[in-house]
């Protein structure tokens, strides 16, 4: 064997800047006719050349005519790392020992008919691209489909004999390679003026290996293919994929935040929209642990250890923040940088229902109504219900105007009948009720009444203040004897038929109205009786053909016209026959069609919401005794489709009748 002071090259390439280390052995080893650089390894004496580990004691620059050291800066030596990661160095920076990609040995068939020469860049595996020319690199030969490994005897001619050099390069993406070179900028490995896009200051100020770290866990993630932070995936893929991957990051990097937010748009797609249970881990998989693990983005003697991380993980918890709608993060998370200060924009149903002070089901029947705007989340056999914060807060600015009924009542002087008279009457309107939108719980909005009350104080009259009247419960108390009701004493006000003679300021409300007993008693003497041809309700409802309560529930919802009457100081309803007519004339209920066609109120009822016909009343429209219909509705069209309805059911039940229906027992039951 020969000793190495023996042997020494003929032919000495001089190393070029920004060269590689196996290309310029392969070169090295091509320009003295070997047919592979592991020659170079067996005359220096080495058992292999490892592109980490530079040769001990100048062996191998001894074969190369080169003093001792001079290869040192061509290779990418291990470097001290106390978060546990193996670094090596990589031009001016340093990167994971991941990121250098050995095994195969990429090629720009445009900078090697310029330059001769392999590029150090195209060893740094997250970046395919090659800056100088806009164009992707090459991994593998066209002619015999095999990879560019470093094992080939030229470094500009594939094993199958293709001259590199002559291959043609797809154009790589604009976004990819202005990365790809704000990337290698950062290692000192380019200098070429690329177009740059507007990528986030907190990245052209990560150090290399920040860099090189955020774009391989951006694209990982953005492809569909994240898991951690992609440093293996990156290994295994070829240079079309890691071109996907680069472009992808570029583009999140040059639309930042609103491309990160579409990339976490993404990954919810892909993680956790198919989840049973909220949460961030569920939501997004590993894409939170490893943005918050403690070496996420961080290197030793590198510039800003925290501020690269930081940059991410608030654009991450901003999104959380205004964007989210799988889950909820409640003040306080630790693991989140700004969990104390954060103000998600949706809240769970409970803790909106704490805000408003009310029940959860009044808060999802206020969302049903339209009144709050929220979305849910089918989890299993549950629902997670997320309520808008913008929603909630306008809903706080609208309700706080609102009175429930008790309050109502304190701010008109008033008991609860006396009050919901009004209401019924028309004077006072109410936000939600029964009468309004068919909610079990009153509300009413304080202007409103107020309102009502001033049209009601306008008719103070300018009266002896000597005189202190009859107070409103005592003139309530007396025209109520002669079959008047609260309604119509306002009315009666508001009408100018009855002036208010003072007001009394120790009461509120309605209560503080004072009137002058003569007043009174013109109102009184002016109450006509009910004119005659008038029955009782229970003799109305003989007459419609109904029981008394479906009857009284008519009268309730106005739809039976009735009058007020009183005698001997009680005060009662009676029904003029011409309302009588003129409810028959309008109305039709539900069991008079059934009778008519020989069938069943419920079954003319579902033909009839076939037909897209709809009652006016009834228990499942307004918790109505009976169905009605409008008689205009029920033309002869109609009933001619009903009728045909109800005798095909007939001719079909008839068809199944039981062998027992008729009192005869056919031969098969025999």
């Amino acid at each position: 064997m020969l000793n190495d002071d023996d042997v020494r090259l003929l032919v000495t390439p001089r190393p070029q800047p920004m060269e590689g280390p196996l290309g310029y052995l392969l070169r090295a080893a091509d320009a003295n006719g070997y047919p592979k650089l592991q020659w170079l390894a067996r005359l220096a004496g080495l058992h292999h050349i490892d592109p980490f580990e530079p040769p001990p004691d100048g062996k191998l620059e001894a074969v190369l005519n080169l003093p001792t050291g001079s290869l040192d800066h061509l290779f990418y030596p291990t470097l001290p790392d106390k978060q546990g990661g193996t670094r090596v160095r990589f031009g001016a920076g340093n990167v994971r020992r991941s990121a250098i990609g050995v095994k195969r040995s990429p090629v720009c068939p445009h900078c090697l008919a310029e330059a001769g020469y392999a590029r150090m860049a195209w060893d740094l595996s997250v970046i395919p691209v090659c800056p100088r020319h806009g164009s992707r690199l090459l991994d593998m030969c066209p002619d015999c489909g095999k990879p560019f490994t470093w094992s080939r005897a030229k470094l500009c001619t594939c094993s199958c004999g293709r001259d590199l050099r002559t291959l043609s390069a797809p154009r790589a993406g604009d976004a990819a390679v202005a990365l790809g070179n704000a990337v290698l900028k950062k290692a000192g490995l380019s200098d070429c003026d690329v177009e740059a896009l507007p990528f986030p200051p907190e990245f052209d100020a990560m150090g290399l290996a920040e860099a090189v770290d955020l774009v391989t866990f951006l694209g990982a993630w953005a492809v569909g293919r994240g898991i951690g932070t992609g440093r293996r995936l990156v290994a295994h893929l070829g240079h079309s994929a890691r071109h996907t991957m680069l472009d992808s990051a570029a583009r999140v990097l040059a639309e930042w935040p609103e491309g990160f937010y579409a990339l976490l748009d993404n990954v919810r797609a892909n993680t956790g929209e198919k989840a049973t249970r909220t949460g961030l881990q569920n939501e997004f998989g590993s894409f939170v642990p490893t943005l918050y693990h403690p070496d996420f983005l961080v290197f030793e003697n590198t510039p800003g250890l925290i501020a690269p991380a930081q940059f991410v993980r608030t654009a991450f918890e901003t999104y959380i923040e205004k964007h989210w709608t799988g889950g909820f993060v409640r003040r306080g998370n630790t693991r989140l940088v700004r969990g104390d200060v954060m103000e998600p924009q949706h809240l769970p149903l409970t803790e909106a229902a704490r805000q408003l002070g009310m029940h959860p089901s009044v808060v999802r029947r206020f969302i049903d109504s339209g009144h709050l705007a929220a979305v849910s989340r089918p989890m299993n056999k549950r629902c997670l219900i997320l309520v808008d914060r913008d929603s909630l807060a306008a809903f706080h600015v609208t309700s706080a105007d609102l009175l429930d009924l008790q309050g109502a009542l304190g701010v008109a002087g008033l008991s609860k009948a006396p009050f919901l008279n009004l209401v019924k009457a028309g004077l006072v309107r109410a936000a939600r009720g029964p009468a309004a939108d068919g909610s079990h719980i009153w509300q009413f909005r304080k202007r409103e009444i107020e309102r009502f009350l001033s049209r009601v104080f306008s008719h103070v009259s300018a009266n002896d203040e000597t005189d202190r009247g009859v107070s409103f419960e005592d003139a309530l108390r007396s025209v109520t004897w002669h079959g008047f009701k609260v309604g119509d004493l306002v009315s009666e006000v508001l009408a100018g038929n009855l002036p208010i003679l003072r007001l009394n300021p120790s009461e509120r409300g309605l209560a503080q109205c004072c009137f002058a007993q003569p007043d009174l008693d013109t109102l009184i003497s002016r109450r006509r009786p009910p004119r005659a041809g008038s029955v009782t309700i229970p003799e109305a409802a003989k007459m419609l053909g109904l029981n008394g309560e479906a009857t009284y529930d008519l009268v309730d919802r106005n739809l039976l016209r009735t009058a007020a009457a009183a005698t001997q100081g009680r005060a009662h309803l009676l029904v003029p026959l011409d309302a009588i007519e003129e409810f028959r004339g309008t109305y039709i209920g539900a069991a008079e069609l059934a009778k008519e066609l020989g069938s069943s109120p419920r079954y003319v009822v579902a033909a009839l919401e076939d037909l897209h016909i709809m009652p006016i009343t009834g228990p499942r429209i307004d918790q109505g005794r009976q169905y009605f219909y409008l008689r205009g509705q029920i033309d002869a069209e109609v009933r001619t489709l009903l009728s045909s309805v109800v005798t095909a059911s007939l001719d079909a039940a008839s068809a199944t009748k039981s062998p027992w229906r008729d009192g005869t027992r056919s031969a098969a039951v025999i």
